[in-house]
This record gives structure tokens, sequence and C-alpha cells, in this order.
């Protein structure tokens, strides 16, 4: 997990091994710098709507004037021009605040999926860019198990063969899973072939 944008890290919410789920909060930078952009573009977006209103009201004066006769048609097109440039600011400006509102939410960095938080690798204080890694988290609802099957006992697996798998941890449990790959290479002394094997783990049990 890293964050978009250049910050200083503010907090961090999480501990190795926590259980997370989607759209939980990791971590926040500094606010202060994006709160002032935000601020900043929201206060020309006024200035640019007060200008264009403005506009508008001496566009609808300058018209009416034009069809009386008091002025001419030269004078009316540069007015309607200054309105529609007041109308291209306003749109400007939005778009100005929706990017400073967008930076401001990449200050907070949130879970994409359920999982386990695994490292830690920044801390509150550090000065991080998006090429600094904040932490790891492992999508857990399937993990892999390597088994190791000797050479007698290849002609008996297959893909997609239906698997029970037991760990220290959990004595009396059958976690079930199917053949995903066979290593195509038979390694080592004990002549044995590596079998990766898929298992669901909606309950997070098993850790990697």
């Amino acid at each position: 997990l890293r964050f978009e944008i250049n910050g200083l890290i503010k907090a961090i919410h999480f501990r190795e091994g926590d259980m997370i789920y989607k759209g939980d909060l990791i971590a926040t930078l500094d606010k202060k710098d994006a709160q002032l952009k935000v601020d900043y573009s929201n206060s020309k977006l006024d200035s640019a709507k007060i200008q264009y209103l403005a506009a508008e009201k001496k566009l609808e004066i300058y018209r009416h004037l034009y069809e009386i006769g008091g002025i001419i048609k030269a004078k009316l097109e540069e007015v309607e021009l200054e309105a529609k440039s007041t109308r291209s600011q306003v749109k400007t400006s939005e778009v100005e605040v929706a990017s400073a509102e967008a930076e401001l939410d990449k200050t907070s960095l949130y879970a994409p999926w359920d999982g386990v938080m695994g490292s830690r690798d920044a801390e509150a204080g550090e000065f991080v860019t998006p090429q600094n890694k904040i932490a790891t988290l492992y999508d857990i609802t399937e993990v892999f198990v390597e088994l190791g099957i000797v050479e007698k006992d290849i002609d008996k697996i297959a893909l997609g063969q239906d698997v029970a798998v037991k760990v220290d941890a959990y004595p009396d449990k059958d976690f079930r899973g199917t053949v995903d790959n066979i290593f195509p290479v038979i390694e080592g002394k004990s002549r044995t072939l590596t079998v990766k094997v898929g298992v669901h783990n909606p309950d997070a049990m098993l850790l990697p």
C-alpha cells in the first residue's frame, strides 16, 4: 500500500497482524497543505461566480440598450465576449476545486480489500512519496499451500483434484482445496515434486 501523493505521515492506524476490512483507514498524511489548496480554489470559484453574475447582468442591460438603439452591435458583441469569458473562468475554477478536493482525499489511505496487515514500513512523522511502501495487506480469502509429493506418488496427482489440508494450529479441522498447479521439475535428493493447492479461507483462519 502506498500514498498517491507526497506528504508527511500524521498517523498510522493499524498494527501488524490486524484483520482489516475494505474501506478501513490505514494511514493519514498531514492535511494542512491540501486543505489550503481546497480553500484557495473555492475562494477563486466564488470570485469567478460573482464576476459571471456581474457580466450576465451587464449583458442583459446592453442587450436592452441595443434593442432600443442606444449602442452599436460591436459594443454588444464585446460585452457578450466578456460574459463568455467569465463563464469559462467559472468552469476552470470548478475543475481546480475538484482537483484540490481529489488531492485532499489522497491524504487518507484506505484498505482496497479485506485482508490481514503484514509489515509496517513507515512511521508517523516520516515524509513519504508514492514510491515509499507504507504497509503490506494480504488478501487471504484464498491461500496457497505448497506440498512436496514424492516421486512414486506423482501419478496419483492431477490438476483440479480435491485436497484436504491439515495444519498444527487446528488439528481437528480439514481445510478444503484443489490442486492449482503442478511444478514440472522433480527437485533435490528426496526426489519430490512441488504441488500448489488453492485453499478457500473465508474465516481468515490460515495466515501467510
